[in-house]
């Protein structure tokens, strides 16, 4: 399976949860700058990772839900 064989719906409700998850990171990292957190601390960074690497989940998601949006049958190899 590809991500180009979930349909709008399994991509939506992915995306949902990507979301969810990407504010609770966003507020997660808010807070351990908050608190002082050194930009070398090594969870710090795991969060910072975490935290981008949603935002690009989120990103492709967004575009895969387009692209099922406008061409609803296509199938991409």
């Amino acid at each position: 399976m590809r991500s180009s064989d979930l349909n709008r719906q399994q991509v939506e409700h992915l995306s949902l949860i990507v979301k969810r998850d990407l504010r609770f990171y966003s507020r997660l990292l808010d807070r351990c700058n908050q608190l002082g957190f050194p930009a070398d601390d090594h969870l710090l960074r795991l969060i910072v990772r975490a935290r981008n690497d949603l935002a690009d989940m989120a990103s492709a998601l967004h575009y895969l839900a387009c692209d099922k949006t406008s061409n609803p049958g296509a199938h991409k190899p």
